[in-house]
């Protein structure tokens, strides 16, 4: 495998794959006897062959040498292209410990631009505070030791509940939104880090989960990123497409095993987006992706595309 990745004139070696094997974005071959006596021979299918030169591709073309980037291929792989890149269970549970541990180790630094981001995205009215909320957040954010309710309290030194606040009126930046979600992202990094291990049907429920919820948004991001021009929260209603999702695909999936550790059981939800009935009925997931190419011409003479995701669900039999 390495002649055809070294073909493409992209350097490979035994440490560089090791290197993507312990980090848990690359598998071991699979391995057949080649007969008594003469060892075992590694073997490795075609979409490995091009998931290695997309990672070596990432490492010396765009200079992304980021470990979360190279978690975030996985997942985002696993999340929207379908099982038939083989993307097992077992790897994303891999790859997101490996994302996890870098969140935990976050500097100074990191843990104060996070903070900033924050009170910057919430903060409605030009007072005092801006400085404050983000010495208190950064201390939260590096420590690791916070509650939603702790984040809730700091960003309302910048938020004025009187005025509008930021964001599209469906989906306002408030401190309770904020402070929660990053809350649940930091619980899930948390069982991921420390155990138990997550359950092979939460994740398929997770997957589930952020594809209905991402193809709901999608409808209406159009919408959300017009009410949302010059604001501080532009650049997060942006409109998407499937590559430009790549870049937080980890922290989309934490997101939603937060929800599932935080809101198992919740019975506002239709059967299909709630944990435990997942838990009881489901026995297994897949999905199948095809990419799907406009027959129309755009004016600078390409064509848009869009990807069209099914999913299977197996349900145990007889069970209610």
């Amino acid at each position: 495998m390495f002649a055809s990745i070294r073909a493409y004139g992209l350097q490979i070696d035994d440490s560089l794959l090791q290197e993507f094997q312990e980090q848990g974005v690359m598998l071991p071959a699979q391995r057949r006897g080649r007969g008594r006596g003469k060892g075992n021979r590694g073997l490795w299918t075609p979409r490995q062959r091009d998931l290695l030169r997309t990672l070596c591709l990432m490492r010396e073309r765009h200079n992304i040498r980021s470990v979360a980037q190279r978690c975030n291929l996985i997942v985002w792989i696993w999340l929207y292209w379908g099982d038939e890149w083989g993307i097992t269970i077992e790897q994303v549970q891999h790859v997101m410990k490996t994302w996890a541990k870098y969140q935990q180790s976050s500097s100074l630094k990191t843990a104060q631009q996070g903070a900033k981001r924050a009170v910057n995205e919430v903060a409605n009215q030009n007072g005092g505070g801006k400085q404050q909320a983000i010495r208190e957040i950064s201390k939260m954010f590096y420590d690791g030791i916070y509650t939603s309710q702790d984040l809730s309290d700091s960003l309302y030194r910048v938020f004025d509940s009187k005025k509008a606040a930021n964001g599209p009126r469906d989906i306002p930046v408030t401190p309770e939104v904020m402070s929660l979600g990053i809350a649940l992202r930091q619980e899930a990094v948390n069982r991921l880090v420390h155990g138990p291990a997550i359950l092979d049907v939460q994740w398929m429920w997770a997957r589930h989960f952020h594809l209905v919820g991402f193809g709901q948004y999608v409808l209406q991001q159009r919408a959300y990123a017009q009410e949302a021009v010059d604001s501080p929260v532009e650049h997060l209603f942006t409109v998407d497409s499937i590559e430009t999702v790549f870049s937080t695909a980890c922290v989309d999936l934490a997101m939603v095993v937060g929800i599932g550790e935080h809101y198992p059981t919740t019975l506002a939800l239709p059967d299909h987006l709630r944990l435990d009935f997942w838990q009881r009925r489901v026995q297994k997931a897949t999905v199948v992706s095809t990419q799907v190419i406009s027959p129309l011409v755009l004016p600078d003479g390409s064509r848009s595309q869009s990807l069209h995701i099914d999913e299977t669900l197996t349900l145990f039999a007889g069970k209610d």
